[in-house]
């Protein structure tokens, strides 16, 4: 769920590669294939040139990769140190990622999946059924899998859309979800008035509290609030996070806390993008204020997810037999980096328009993927074009 991390994106001008004024000449890789980059340093900058590999290297081989004896392994358990870690510009990139054909590949070295929602299992109005049966056949085979969504709604509500999609119950065993987090804030913080910003549709975050702490929280004018919190835009279809400047403004004056329910950029819903809470706690803090995050690809999160693994366990999660498994680099990548969890990127989620390619079938650009993950500085541990098994 989610944005481009390389730069803010309109919704109405999501720029492809190929506008960009990138070679024509590209190798373009269908699911099953990996390749690899020759990377050179230029006045502080790194080119790419890509370069075909046979299918004899191929599970040696990892998109970004100096050299083949750098790959990152997919079976067994794989050292902390092993593991891709934040990068800047200047310093190589770590071991790249292989692209699979499906979770069964490498569903031998993980006991735990944390799986986003959006973008991986429904685009907000489509069920993506092979993402669910990959979750199912991950559990039918003693796997746990716990959803991990940015939703700025409680583990309630989400699991009610769930099931209003068709979502089967038995394709996990448990949800956590940011509005979960901010709720747990909420009531920390006592029964103080508090600036709601979001649409009418998004306040099950509110029944939340009372169910938490017995009492409802007290909506306030900004002018006589404690401090903010941001479930999303009062109308996305019409709005842009520029609009919120003003309000923006009033609120740095007053040095208020700026509590974001939801840390997402933007998100698909069907073909459309649109903007999230994310987008106006960016440009909040951006102007010198104070924003508090407790989802993807905040620790907060991970902590109450990593407690619900070990309770399904029965016993302490290694943190190398934990798979994260979501569609943008910014929050489910970046953050499972953190915990020293694996990652499985999914291309044909948030950041398709950058780096998918849609012709007469579907494939992964290798030029334009090679400077997506340049341009992050770092790298998921494997690639899939699809959730499925």
């Amino acid at each position: 769920m989610r944005c481009s991390w390389a730069r803010r994106i309109e919704p109405s001008s999501v720029i492809r590669q190929d506008e960009e004024g990138l070679p024509s000449q590209r190798q373009k890789l269908f699911r099953g294939d990996v390749i690899s980059f020759n990377m050179r340093t230029s006045r502080g900058l790194q080119h790419v040139t890509p370069r075909s590999v046979t299918s004899a290297t191929r599970d040696h081989t990892h998109i970004g990769s100096m050299r083949k004896t750098n790959a990152l392994p997919l079976t067994g358990d794989s050292s902390a140190s092993s593991r891709p870690q934040v990068h800047d510009r200047k310093t190589p990139l770590p071991a790249a990622p292989r692209l699979i054909s499906g979770l069964s590949e490498i569903r031998a070295s993980y006991d735990v999946l944390l799986c986003d929602i959006w973008g991986v299992i429904h685009n907000g109005l489509a069920l993506h059924s092979a993402a669910v049966d990959a979750l199912l056949r991950f559990r039918a085979q003693g796997g746990k899998v716990i959803l991990v969504s940015n939703a700025p709604a409680p583990a309630g509500a989400v699991r009610h859309r769930l099931d209003r999609l068709k979502v089967p119950r038995k394709a996990y065993d448990a949800i956590v979800t940011s509005g979960d987090i901010i709720a747990s804030m909420i009531v920390a913080r006592g029964d103080v008035p508090l600036y709601n910003i979001g649409p009418v549709y998004d306040r099950s975050l509110y029944r939340e509290v009372r169910k938490l702490a017995g009492w409802s929280p007290r909506l306030a004018k900004l002018k006589d609030a404690a401090y903010a919190v941001c479930t999303g835009l009062f109308d996305a279809d019409t709005e842009t996070p520029e609009d919120y400047d003003p309000m923006l403004a009033q609120m740095l004056e007053r040095r208020l806390d700026f509590l974001c329910a939801n840390p997402d950029l933007v998100v698909h819903v069907g073909p459309k993008l649109i903007y999230c809470a994310g987008a106006i706690a960016e440009r909040y803090e951006a102007m010198g204020g104070t924003v508090v995050q407790g989802g993807k690809p905040h620790p907060p999160i991970y902590e109450r997810a990593l407690g619900m693994a070990e309770a399904l366990l029965g016993q302490p999660a290694q943190r190398s037999r934990i798979l994260v498994i979501g569609d943008a680099m910014r929050t489910d990548v970046k953050g499972a980096i953190a915990q020293s969890f694996d990652s499985l990127f999914i291309v044909a989620g948030i950041h398709q328009d950058e780096i998918l390619t849609i012709g007469i079938g579907e494939s992964l650009d290798a030029a334009s993927f090679a400077e997506f993950i340049q341009a992050a500085g770092f790298a998921p541990t494997a690639v899939l074009l699809r959730l499925a098994w």
